[in-house]
């Protein structure tokens, strides 16, 4: 049954306006349907249920040895009373991902899992349907809100569970999506025998239920870029083809019947570019012959694009081999993930990027002439106020350029760990009175000025909340298509958020 917590929290959500608003921003941030979003959040709801009033483990299994037409008892174990309560009704079907149907001696329906269920044959007992009248009339009224769409949200939101709400903006948590949704994918992840780290440092937008993602890679071999601490205490390590071909294989058997259609691929870690490219070309052939992706994506610095130089990145993107099918396969490598962080030689030289402009551009022109779109990562406010105008003109020059295919743009801000080199180098200068961080206002102005400023080309750019970008700390978050239209709504929020921002200053 619901709590007073969540009734609360539904009724004012009602009010505002906001459920419908929050379920299509979940819909567009996961790119899941309507009913994948509901068995999300109805799975939620059992788990927070679960830690309260009894136990829910999640099972996936389907043994299929139920029969349809059986009767079965359906066991839930109350942690409290330490009891076993049993209710009884009929299997009448399935249902996309095999839980049995259940209908009860009231009518009421529900959907289990073969291994939450016994089969008792033909037999009930008066006693026994007695028990399941009962059951079934407490069942009506617990499910009350979990039946209800708008009251599910409700609860994710009162629980702080999947969506952190703060003022009128939504968080989705999206490794939290993965643990309640995940099943499989997620326990093959958190197996530290099969990756070295749950989300091997992959982008957002490969952190999706379609998504499916190896490890080429552990670590960073450069590892020197003042600012990032996310590869510190990881050994760095290059995969052999036999080495992946044994990770490849384990995490295709850890996933064996993984109810959702995988769709895409990445190959991790830091830099799985710079990988020997025969290593490199047998890894993206398995996965582009056996997982069939529309599309594999890849992290890459721009030294590893220039040092594989077109003639091998086209051969990477064509894909141009025979895999275990009878049918050439039509390709490979789509995308690679490029950290530019700015396109100023100063700000590059302060965060000791390890590459210099000229190097980013010519990476750029052989990534475009080999035919492999880029996702182009930006950090707002990196090199702090001392660098403020360098950053916005010089990195517009450079997003601006012709030579450049780049598809995708997410800005994160930065946000260093405190015990980081570019955080000591700060502290000292901000001493002398040279420099400073800049303030999240400031941080939304160099944004407007940035985005205000790139040519309209079409390619999507974003700024994202923790849920999503968990390395960025980001004052605003949009999604756009860059277009005149797209520009400018971003430009609007950003004079939002300056406007506020005054108001409460004043």
């Amino acid at each position: 049954m619901a709590t007073t917590t969540e009734e609360n929290a539904s009724e004012r959500l009602l009010d505002e306006g906001m459920l419908s608003m929050l379920a299509s921003a979940l819909r567009l941030r996961m790119e899941v349907s309507e009913g994948m979003l509901r068995e999300l959040l109805r799975k939620a709801a059992l788990e927070i249920r679960a830690s309260q009033h009894g136990q829910y483990d999640g099972r996936e299994k389907t043994t299929g040895k139920i029969a349809i037409g059986s009767k079965v008892r359906a066991n839930f174990r109350d942690r409290t009373a330490s009891a076993q309560e049993d209710y009884f009704g009929t299997a009448v079907g399935r249902d996309w991902s095999g839980r049995l149907k259940v209908q009860f001696a009231d009518g009421f329906f529900g959907y289990y899992y073969e291994a939450d269920l016994n089969d008792i044959g033909d037999t009930i007992t008066p006693a026994e349907k007695r028990n399941m009248e009962l059951r079934a009339k407490a069942l009506r009224i617990e499910r009350l809100t979990e039946n209800n769409f708008d009251g599910l949200v409700a609860e994710m939101v009162a629980d702080g569970l999947l969506v952190k709400r703060e003022k009128d903006l939504f968080e989705v948590n999206i490794n939290r999506i993965f643990e309640i949704l995940g099943g499989k994918l997620a326990e093959a992840y958190a197996n530290p025998e099969l990756y070295s780290s749950p989300d091997i440092f992959s982008p957002p937008a490969e952190r999706k239920l379609h998504v499916i993602r190896f490890e080429l890679t552990q670590g960073c071999e450069y590892n020197r870029c003042t600012y990032c601490g996310g590869y510190e205490d990881v050994k760095c390590k290059e995969k052999t083809s036999a080495e992946f071909d044994d990770h490849f294989e384990k995490v295709k058997a850890a996933i064996e019947k993984y109810p959702y259609r995988i769709e895409r691929a990445f190959l991790g870690g830091a830099n799985a570019l710079g990988t020997k490219y025969e290593t490199l070309k047998h890894a993206i052939r398995r996965i582009s012959c056996e997982i069939e992706p529309r599309r594999l994506a890849i992290y890459g610095r721009a030294d590893a694009i220039i040092e594989k130089g077109v003639e091998r990145l086209g051969a990477l993107k064509r894909g141009e081999w025979k895999g275990p099918r009878p049918y050439m396969w039509r390709g490979g490598l789509d995308l690679i993930y490029w950290g530019v962080e700015s396109g100023s030689r100063k700000v590059l030289d302060y965060v000791n990027k390890g590459v210099n402009v000229t190097q980013m551009i010519l990476a750029g022109q052989i990534a475009k002439e080999a035919g492999i779109g880029l996702s182009i990562m930006i950090m707002p406010g990196l090199g702090g106020m001392k660098y403020y105008d360098a950053h916005i003109s010089r990195t517009v020059t450079f997003l601006n350029s012709k030579d450049l295919n780049a598809q995708f743009i997410t800005f994160m801000a930065v946000n260093p760990g405190p015990r980081s080199r570019y955080a000591e180098i700060m502290a000292q200068e901000m001493a002398d009175g040279t420099n400073r961080p800049l303030t999240d206002r400031e941080i939304v102005e160099q944004m407007r000025e940035l985005v205000a400023r790139l040519k309209p080309r079409y390619q999507k750019i974003g700024m994202f909340g923790c849920g999503i970008d968990q390395v960025g700390k980001n004052p605003i978050t949009f999604n756009e298509r860059l277009d005149d239209s797209g520009r400018r709504r971003v430009v609007q929020k950003c004079d939002v958020y300056l406007k506020t921002a005054r108001a409460i200053k004043a």
